[in-house]
């Protein structure tokens, strides 16, 4: 039976894309694919964060659950940094609508952790219009203020990232809007319909 140690068990293998150590941790180590770490995550968690596509495949294989939960509610899709992770785990059924605990959903995570090219794959799937040029310019450069702040460190870092953090959420506020506009017209155009065919 395989022995996991403090700096090596299966969900450090999964981040580390170690593909024969999870598969020892698996098979030798009695573990099942589904077993969280002491965080609620996941080693397709782990594998999908750090973009391990054909680890994602070989646990997908194995059984692990592509819209499983960490305590926050976040699926392997919620952390997300890259596309390829993100169309494999979409491939195998992963629920893009899929809301966390704070009622987001991958592409709003992707968003705010400025993964916009994850943002930009996943919200046609959830029905959105694509990121538009605009869009993309204002979270990088969000992003990119973040993190020269955090570079700068001190005052200017506590002033700027709270003017950035306000930018952030003011973008993902006018997407969720755009969003929420277009469900209403979606519903009034069925209302509409709706009307017409009792009338007739």
């Amino acid at each position: 039976m395989v022995a996991a140690t403090l700096d090596r068990n299966i969900w450090i293998c999964a981040s580390d894309g170690d593909l024969s150590g999870v598969k020892e941790f698996l098979d030798d180590g009695g573990l099942d694919v589904n077993s969280a770490d002491e965080f609620g995550y996941t080693c397709l968690h782990a594998a999908s964060s750090y973009g391990h596509v054909e680890l994602i495949q070989f646990l997908v294989g194995r059984g692990g659950d592509v819209d499983m939960r960490d305590p926050d509610g976040d699926t392997p899709l919620h952390v997300c940094e890259d596309v390829a992770a993100a169309e494999a785990l979409v491939t195998h059924g992963a629920d893009p609508q899929a809301r966390n605990n704070q009622g987001k959903r991958p592409h709003d995570v992707a968003l705010e952790e400025g993964h916009v090219a994850v943002a930009g794959y996943l919200r046609p799937l959830c029905g959105l219009p694509p990121l538009s040029t605009e869009q993309t310019q204002r979270a990088m450069a969000a992003v990119d203020q973040a993190s020269n702040d955090v570079e700068n460190g001190g005052e200017v870092c506590a002033e700027n990232c709270t003017a950035t953090l306000a930018d952030l959420e003011a973008f993902i506020a006018s997407s969720g809007q755009e969003e929420e506009g277009k469900e209403a017209d979606d519903k009034e155009s069925g209302d509409a319909m709706e009307e017409t065919n009792m009338a007739e």
